[in-house]
């Protein structure tokens, strides 16, 4: 029992330590604010897409209110059954930079490398077709890699809250992910980022898109980023409110659970330690908890260690949380900590266990 006791206040410890850093990284990242000087390179936004009729006029629109004026777009069509391509061309009459390509082969990273080959920018930048960025997103990117040059630009996504506790659940798990991975970077250990919104030079492109895994049909954005860390690039955060890209949530329940298997999936082909690290800690905080909740029904005082692990993990988190989320305009969302932390140590268990040894859908495909 003693050793049980020492390696559980040691998992503990670790994810408070952990926290801290992510925080030390966020508050280390200052605000950016452009210098008058207007940036004066091409930038080409791709974004692959399949069977997107719902959600592509909603881009299409805000991709077309873009500020930056040395600009191409690049849409490249993976094969849709829908009406996708027909909407794109419909555009197409009104805004000369779009483009569209029909890729050849098949899947998110062949569309990718498909659309970057065909694009002019020294500079690109993705994005999904179910994502709603603002009308300066661009000149906000363009901005910053004038200032200050890096390798891979990581830009803010957030998750727009909805109505139903169920997507403001989804919202505040997203931020937290996010939050995370922009403290990480702070303190320049990059774990994370997000094919949503992703900047990186044509160079470091190159440089790295052999090492993109193709035995793993999605994760293109980490193993770029992973590639890209290994090779002491330079990988930065973008902390600026005109750079966030907002996305959906999940409608269902078997949608969320569908999305999150393939997150963690690839999670099986991931080299870098830091990034096994972090989550091998996050795992193991919750499994911990779950663990000692079994172990009380055979002797009660377990339950009493289970809630003491929750209520220091919790706390922890909405600390980390009340100083990020105000950033991402979702400073209501603490509310539903207490909520979200009971869920979170079973969702961990299920998604874990059903990401590294079931199958999941992902564009009408199965893996």
């Amino acid at each position: 029992m003693q050793y049980l006791i020492t390696f559980s206040v040691l998992v503990v410890l670790a994810y408070i330590y952990m926290l801290a850093q992510f925080y030390r990284g966020w508050k280390s990242l200052s605000f950016f604010s452009a210098s008058e000087e207007e940036a004066m390179f091409p930038i080409s936004v791709i974004v692959p897409f399949r069977n997107e009729e719902e959600n592509l006029p909603s881009l299409l629109l805000a991709l077309s209110a873009q500020t930056y004026p040395y600009l191409e777009i690049i849409l490249v069509n993976d094969h849709s059954t829908d009406s996708s391509s027909d909407i794109v061309k419909k555009f197409q009459q009104n805004i000369p930079f779009l483009k569209l390509v029909d890729a050849k082969g098949e899947g998110k990273k062949n569309a990718l490398k498909e659309g970057i080959a065909r694009s002019t920018g020294d500079f690109i930048v993705c994005t999904d077709a179910d994502c709603i960025p603002g009308n300066d997103w661009i000149k906000t990117i363009a901005s910053y890699q004038a200032e200050h040059y890096c390798d891979m630009l990581i830009c803010p996504v957030k998750i727009a809250d909805g109505q139903s506790v169920f997507q403001k659940l989804q919202a505040l798990e997203f931020t937290t992910l996010i939050a995370s991975g922009a403290g990480a970077a702070g303190i320049k250990k990059p774990i994370m980022c997000n094919g949503a919104n992703l900047g990186f030079s044509r160079l470091a492109w190159e440089r790295s898109v052999d090492e993109l895994k193709e035995n793993e049909p999605s994760g293109d954005d980490m193993f770029l980023m992973m590639s890209i860390k290994k090779r002491n690039g330079r990988i930065h955060f973008l902390k600026k409110e005109e750079a966030i890209v907002e996305t959906v949530a999940c409608e269902t329940i078997p949608e969320f659970i569908n999305q999150r298997k393939r997150w963690v999936s690839k999670s099986k082909s991931y080299s870098d330690f830091q990034v096994m690290a972090v989550g091998l800690e996050v795992m193991i905080v919750n499994l911990l908890i779950l663990g000692y909740l079994s172990y009380g029904f055979i002797y009660p005082i377990a339950f009493k260690a289970a809630i003491l692990i929750w209520l220091v993990k919790t706390l922890s988190d909405m600390l980390f949380l009340s100083k990020t989320l105000d950033f991402f305009g979702q400073k209501s969302l603490i509310l539903l900590m207490p909520l979200f932390s009971v869920l979170y140590p079973l969702y961990v268990l299920i998604s874990g266990f059903l990401g590294l040894f079931g199958s999941y859908t992902w564009k009408d495909r199965r893996y």
